[in-house]
């Protein structure tokens, strides 16, 4: 009698299990839906192993990702994961994975279906059983091949920008040699833009001629044209529009102090790369000095032509006077 009342109450809680494992199967299924979404739309290429390695599901993104459905994995590259061709040092990754039963992370490259190059970063999970037994893998791969080639031009970049450096503290050297030349040489320097208007001078320039830059811009003139009436223009426009080659010249010129000087100039095109004029440098050595050397030379010359004459003119005389008797 009490069996019969007590049936109820076990029917009862027959129908609360199952009504709490339906909840939980929606629970599962829901969750099954929001992973299967995932994966199915996932940029990701998701693929799954058996224990020991072979491909047994592959998702449409690794499909996307490297042109292969997952037959055509098997039969054109491998069904095996080991099988692949892929670096050894991937493959003891892979070991190890299983072995230690722990995710690893490596990279790879290959090529897709299509023969395109590809960087990907592969993760790779065991999946485990009750008994902690290893019962498939899952490898879940990225597409990094940009982020490769930024590496790579990073890497390019840095390189470059040490080359450039390299070259800077070389260049940097040879100014500063360059520096000292034109600061301790007794030569005047004057260094113009394209058009021949002033821009630096250097010390030997003020102790040649007693003109700063500012001086001679504001007094004489700011142009090579005004300031040196010896320069021939058709050498100029030479250097500026013709063959762009070195030109010398000789010129008088006058110190700020009121003293005559006479100089030799070199003056010098500075091309660019694609060979335009872009500044001139003008180094003056002064050869008053030899100038006044010359000028003794050549009058010195003239006294001994005057003199070579008064003899020549003597000895006609007493020439004329021996063939002429008294």
């Amino acid at each position: 009698h009490r069996d019969l009342h007590s049936f109820p109450t076990r029917r009862s809680s027959d129908l609360e299990e199952l009504m709490s494992q339906a909840d939980q199967l929606r629970i599962i299924n829901t969750e099954l839906e929001k992973l299967g979404l995932v994966v199915r739309e996932t940029a990701n290429a998701v693929s799954i192993f058996d224990p020991v390695g072979n491909f047994e599901w592959v998702n449409e993104g690794f499909t996307r990702m490297y042109g292969y459905t997952l037959d055509e994995f098997k039969n054109e590259k491998a069904p095996n994961i080991f099988d692949c061709d892929i670096p050894e040092t991937v493959k003891q990754r892979i070991k190890g994975c299983i072995q230690n039963k722990k995710t690893v992370i490596y990279n790879f490259f290959t090529t897709t279906r299509a023969g395109e190059g590809l960087w990907a970063q592969t993760t790779l999970t065991p999946i485990l059983d009750e008994m902690g037994e290893i019962k498939g893998l899952i490898a879940i791969d990225s597409d990094i091949t940009k982020l490769k080639d930024a590496e790579l031009e990073i890497v390019y970049q840095k390189e470059k920008i040490e080359r450039q450096s390299i070259l800077l503290e070389q260049k940097n050297a040879e100014l500063e040699k360059l520096s000292i030349v034109a600061r301790e040489t007794d030569n005047a320097i004057i260094i113009m833009d394209a058009r021949g208007n002033f821009e630096w001078v250097n010390e030997g320039f003020t102790r040649l001629y007693g003109y700063t830059i500012d001086q001679l811009v504001s007094e004489k003139s700011h142009n090579i044209i005004g300031a040196s009436a010896n320069v021939n223009i058709r050498d100029l426009i030479n250097v500026w529009y013709g063959d762009k080659k070195p030109i010398m010249y000789e010129s008088l010129n006058t110190s700020r102090a009121g003293k005559l000087i006479w100089a030799q100039t070199t003056l010098t095109p500075i091309l660019d790369t694609q060979g335009n004029l872009v500044r001139m440098v003008a180094i003056d050595t002064e050869i008053t000095r030899l100038k006044d050397a010359q000028r003794q030379i050549e009058e010195q010359r003239n006294e001994l032509e005057k003199a070579n004459a008064t003899k020549d003119k003597f000895f006609g005389i007493i020439a004329h006077d021996l063939r002429s008797p008294a």
